[in-house]
């Protein structure tokens, strides 16, 4: 996905708005990570 910032600069995570992009960036690693095991679930027996 491609995310375009009107009127940012090179450095995103430095530059006004930084809240946003990093909430964006945080939210998209979360979706992308794998789905953890329930608690107490032996690893490999989902």
């Amino acid at each position: 996905m491609l995310k375009l910032y009107e009127g940012h600069y090179h450095d995103l995570f430095n530059d006004y708005g930084k809240e946003d992009v990093m909430a964006d960036t945080t939210q998209w690693i979360r979706r992308h990570l794998p789905t953890p095991a329930p608690a107490g679930m032996a690893p490999g027996t989902r």
